[in-house]
């Protein structure tokens, strides 16, 4: 019968983390992010005809020469799926440059605006795969496959239609209901998809809602919704156990051992201004709770071990073993003196 090494832990203290750090000095954390849609039917008034524009940042990359490139408020740009933009101010594009041996174009933002109105022109980061564009009056050229732009900040605003008219109480109750069914929904399936080996705190995750553009489902209603992003904190569960408990783990020579109540304990962000977390900055945070580490080991290398051993030679072996307490033995029929010369005729229990 054997009674594991275990080691309560009293936790309460403040960390420093840092993004996807790998140094053994510093805890490392990762983010993980899942969002989804949510829509709401609601009675709606037909109000007036409404047409606005997508507008969003563009990144302009100079991979045609070394020298300055211009481009005028008003150049055209084409997606991907041949959605015409203009840019709203002029930029010059740096050259692009050698760096470490190779060649780095030049980049720089542009604010951009689309020709026509209407829902169709968005764009978004997360949503989207194809976010690249060209420039049309370069096509035939070669600086039409060299002077590039890919999506930087979201294309949004477009509409085209008569506006719907909503109560503001009626509309009020709906995003509520809305932003809390995405919350239910976002943290389900990120806690899902989180894997055994990693950890993710209550509490250690920020979301983000975004109003969606209202639409017309008749003439008496129409349907409001909102996109919600999770941005979650995730660490892994060996490096924050040694974190947090090295020296009892050292002290006690532990070379395998299981851990209870870390997912269970109490997460508390310090520096939750400026969100940290979506933007990757080092995270200051508190951890309180109970936690237990208990020694584990293989039973049957144990068993081989113990294989004809007499019985006054056992603490002999069982020192071998950090993660054992102590052990009580039964040997039976009660005159042996030694263990059995097989390992299957040897049974572990544990206390």
């Amino acid at each position: 019968t054997i009674t594991p090494s275990n080691i309560p832990i009293k936790v309460d203290g403040n960390f420093l983390a840092k993004k996807d750090s790998n140094s053994a000095d510093v805890l490392g954390y990762q983010v993980v992010t899942i969002n989804y849609d949510e829509f709401k039917t609601v009675p709606a008034t037909d109000g007036p005809l409404v047409q606005t524009k997508s507008k969003g940042t563009v990144t302009l990359y100079n991979n045609f020469s070394t020298t300055t490139q211009k481009i005028l408020a008003g150049t055209k740009l084409t997606s991907s799926k041949n959605l015409v933009y203009k840019t709203t101010w002029s930029v010059v594009m740096p050259g692009r440059k050698l760096d470490k041996g190779k060649l780095v174009p030049g980049s720089v933002d542009v604010g951009v605006v689309a020709d026509i109105a209407g829902a169709e022109y968005d764009m978004s980061l997360l949503t989207e795969t194809a976010l690249d564009f060209t420039v049309p009056a370069y096509k035939n050229t070669s600086k039409f496959t060299t002077i590039t732009g890919r999506l930087k900040k979201d294309l949004a605003g477009g509409f085209s239609g008569k506006k719907k008219i909503i109560s503001p109480e009626v509309e009020k109750m709906a995003y509520a209901e809305i932003e809390e069914q995405l919350k239910d929904k976002l943290l389900k399936n990120i806690r899902l998809a989180v894997p055994d080996d990693l950890v993710l705190f209550d509490n250690a995750y920020t979301i983000e809602y975004a109003k969606l553009p209202v639409v017309a489902s008749d003439s008496t209603t129409a349907k409001v919704g909102s996109k919600g992003t999770l941005y979650g904190i995730i660490f892994n569960s060996k490096v924050l156990i040694d974190t947090i408990a090295k020296k009892q783990i050292d002290d006690n020579r532990l070379q395998t051992f299981k851990v209870d109540g870390l997912k269970d304990l109490k997460f508390a962000m310090i520096n939750s201004k400026n969100n940290p977390i979506k933007s990757g900055s080092p995270i200051s945070f508190n951890l309180s709770g109970p936690i237990s580490i208990m020694g584990t080991f293989s039973e049957s290398d144990l068993k081989n071990k113990l294989v004809s051993v007499k019985l006054e030679q056992i603490n002999t072996v069982i020192k071998q073993y950090p993660s054992i307490k102590s052990v009580s033995v039964i040997l039976t029929p009660f005159w042996m003196r030694r263990f059995p010369s097989s390992a299957d005729n040897i049974v572990l229990e544990y206390k």
